[in-house]
């Protein structure tokens, strides 16, 4: 009837066998150690299961509802192969929950108002079956389940005051409760800090104002200011360590500026430039001593630009990309000199370039073509800024044949040029470690349609 409806039912099951870093300089180059192996043992075994319906419906006040009712299951066994430890991690959670919204367009904007809300059940288990090995102790370091609820109330707005000006405004209120239920002994072990079984709540309010102006067709002036916040995740405040306080553990924030114009032509080109501001509070990591450091501040800032020409009619050239600062903002000493963070040291696996261009080709009606290159920028590979990684580039060859309505066959081949690159790289325990690229690739496909 006058209900428009859609069900959707996801699962994936994986079934990893994860490979560790490759050690020494330069050694994602040598492509006998980029396929070697030196935690065979290591695996992660994950189910995850998702089922929703959304439901729309247009009162007759011109008011449109929204609900999309959802259920989500997890589970999860994973060897923890980059830690002494090599424990086996054994997570899971079940999830019920609800988004909704009502808005309504008027005849100089359109309101938004919503509530949100999920229950969860989660639990985790840690153990370490070989030796003790510094503070890392065998036997039980975590067996705890938390409850956890998540209800937030939020409304937004569009106005155009005068023509070719709209403003926009936002306001959520997010409160988070955890139980927390621990299954051991309420004490220490080696470094693991294992608390007695508590309540605690984390109440989160995220703004955001904005505002567009279209100078000339096809050009606008925008502009926001925003905050974006989260709660602790249920590992950080209960996973903990020694010398952690849970008091100490706030909500993350990060508050961002950024002000662009877009350009726009009737034939179908683009371009759009952002210059951005960013500042972060209470930052959560694990340090160069493999404890979690819940206080940390970081600052960003930098420009985005989009862009997309129609080079003919069946060719088209486009471009993302980024340049970009990221630093820290406080300092923390650590057992090893090369990792001492410093406020304003770069933070590390943070590149300054990013980008991605390619050329699409309408080969025919049913063919199309792209030829695609990504550059990963120059980084350091360590908080003190002592060792780097030089970035690469990587090409790749996209095409598409759309047989009928229904039937489609993609090819793709990745890093094109067999390019020996790393897909990340880091310096600790004395050592250059690197998670070596994939080489030259095929793989193919086709895609159904009902």
């Amino acid at each position: 009837g006058a209900m428009d409806w859609r069900a959707t039912l996801s699962a994936v099951s994986l079934h990893q066998e994860t490979a560790s870093f490759v050690r020494g300089a330069d050694a994602y180059e040598d492509r006998e150690l980029s396929r070697t192996n030196s935690d065979p043992d290591a695996f992660r075994d994950a189910l995850a299961i998702r089922a929703s319906v959304e439901l729309r419906t247009l009162l007759d006040n011109g008011w449109q509802v929204s609900l999309t009712p959802y259920a989500r299951f997890n589970e999860m066994k994973f060897r923890m192969h980059f830690l002494p430890s090599k424990a086996l991690e054994e997570s899971g959670h079940q999830s019920l929950g609800l988004i909704s919204s009502l808005s309504r367009d008027f005849e100089a904007g359109r309101v938004t108002l919503g509530f949100d809300y999920e229950q969860t059940r989660g639990d985790l288990t840690e153990t370490q079956t070989r030796a003790t090995i510094f503070s890392y102790t065998q036997g039980d370091h975590y067996d705890y389940e938390v409850n956890s609820g998540v209800s937030a109330l939020y409304a937004q707005a569009a106005w155009r005051p005068v023509p070719h000006v709209t403003l926009h405004a936002g306001l959520r209120l997010e409160h988070t409760r955890f139980d927390y239920t621990n299954h051991l002994a309420a004490n220490t072990i080696g470094r693991f800090l294992r608390l007695p079984n508590r309540s605690d709540d984390f109440t989160v309010l995220t703004p955001h104002i904005g505002a567009n102006w279209q100078v000339a067709s096809g050009t606008n002036l925008f502009a926001r200011l925003a905050r974006g916040a989260r709660a602790p995740q249920v590992a950080e405040l209960y996973r903990l360590q020694i010398n952690q306080q849970i008091e100490d553990i706030e909500a993350e924030t990060l508050d961002s500026l950024e002000t662009g114009v877009r350009f726009s032509t009737p034939s179908g080109s683009s371009l759009q430039l952002a210059v951005f501001v960013m500042r972060k509070h209470n930052v959560f990591f694990r340090d160069a001593d493999g404890f979690n450091v819940t206080d940390g501040r970081t600052r960003h800032a930098g420009l985005e630009l989009s862009a997309r020409h129609e080079l003919t009619e069946v060719l088209a050239l486009s471009f993302a990309g980024s340049w970009s600062r990221h630093e820290y903002d406080f300092n923390r000493n650590v057992g090893r000199a090369s990792e001492v963070i410093t406020a304003g040291n770069r933070i590390d696996t943070a590149p300054d370039w990013l980008w991605t261009t390619s050329m699409d080709w309408q080969v025919s009606a049913p063919l199309t073509a792209s030829l695609s290159w990504s550059h990963v920028g120059s980084y350091f590979t360590d908080a003190a800024n002592e060792h780097s990684y030089a970035g690469h580039d990587v090409w790749a060859l996209r095409t598409r044949y759309q047989m009928t309505d229904q039937i489609e066959f993609f090819a793709t081949i990745r890093n094109l040029l067999d390019e020996r690159y790393a897909t990340r790289a880091d310096y600790a325990f004395g050592s250059e470690r690197y998670f070596p690229g994939e080489p030259r690739a095929l793989s193919v496909g086709v895609r159904v349609r009902g």
